[in-house]
């Protein structure tokens, strides 16, 4: 059945579109990498077809986050000349449109995954589209460097845990503040997490870098579950303000919400009078009546 269903996927990538069109930012196109027919011989290479299914699906998902990630560089509230921590990047869907909204001369995005697969998917994707703004890291991050941790689930799309009786990591976590170059530091725009509720983790091991660039913070939270007060209480000694982007999200936990913060001084009128008169995707669906964004902290 597995093999049947990864040449229907290939005949459906091999003779469809070649590009993937991510609407709501911008228009961007993303090339797909090129595959032949040998892919199928391959457990690598049935791993790259997947990963290009999926992809294509992507503009259909999150479709809010995208247009307001978009709307914030066309606005200038982010500054492209700095640049993105993309930690959980995966199929590297954000990581290629973002480097594209970028400049590549002044900034970079920093693609973090624990999964060799993801990222050898990542630089694929990005040979294809000539995307050379990406620094590539295999890693875990926490709070502390150097920990053993454990994951539930596959590696491509786990949770992490520091004690378990789960499967144990073959790398020892880090943070970010020791894989962010001391001279990016300063100069981090948006910053980026989809860890799986170890969100509070990896924030408490970028401290550095938080109060020395006060980037734009996006993340997600399962609100029945994750102890979204810790990380609320976090950001409040940089003086954040937190807003629930009002969107549910396709194939993910009913409880699943993404939030992003922006740092105290950051005028967002103007972002939120977009919306007052532009149209959102079709693909859009609202988790509650209100704004796009709904002011949490």
């Amino acid at each position: 059945m597995q093999p049947l269903l990864s040449f229907l996927k290939f005949v459906y990538i091999r003779f469809g579109a070649q590009v993937v069109i991510f609407r709501d930012e911008g228009g961007i196109s993303i090339n797909l990498p090129k595959l032949g027919f040998f892919s199928l011989l391959s457990r690598s290479g049935r791993d790259t077809i997947s990963k290009c299914f999926v992809l294509r699906s992507r503009p259909k998902s999150e479709v809010l986050l995208r247009s307001i990630v978009y709307q914030l560089y066309r606005l200038k509230i982010l500054d492209k000349s700095k640049s993105i921590i993309d930690i959980g990047c995966w199929i590297s869907d954000n990581t290629i449109v973002w480097s594209a909204m970028l400049d590549p001369e002044q900034a970079k995005v920093f693609a973090i995954d624990p999964s060799e697969d993801n990222l050898r998917f990542g630089k694929f994707l990005a040979s294809a589209n000539s995307a050379t703004n990406i620094s590539w890291h295999h890693n875990v991050c926490s709070d502390i460097d150097g920990q053993e941790l454990f994951y539930e689930g596959s590696i491509d799309h786990a949770c992490f845990d520091k004690s378990s009786k789960h499967h144990r990591l073959s790398i020892t976590s880090s943070t970010i503040d020791k894989l962010i170059p001391a001279s990016h530091q300063a100069s981090v725009g948006l910053f980026h997490l989809d860890v799986e509720g170890f969100e509070q983790l990896v924030l408490l091991g970028a401290k550095d870098v938080i109060s020395s660039s006060l980037p734009v913070i996006l993340f997600e939270q399962h609100i029945t579950t994750d102890d979204f007060d810790d990380v609320a209480r976090f950001l409040s000694q940089w003086l954040y303000k937190i807003y629930m982007i009002n969107e549910v999200l396709p194939d993910c936990r009913l409880d699943c919400r993404n939030f992003i913060a922006f740092p105290q001084g950051v005028d967002i009128s103007e972002l939120l009078s977009h919306y007052d008169r532009a149209s959102i995707s079709s693909q859009y669906f609202p988790a509650v009546f209100g704004p796009v964004l709904i002011e949490v902290i």
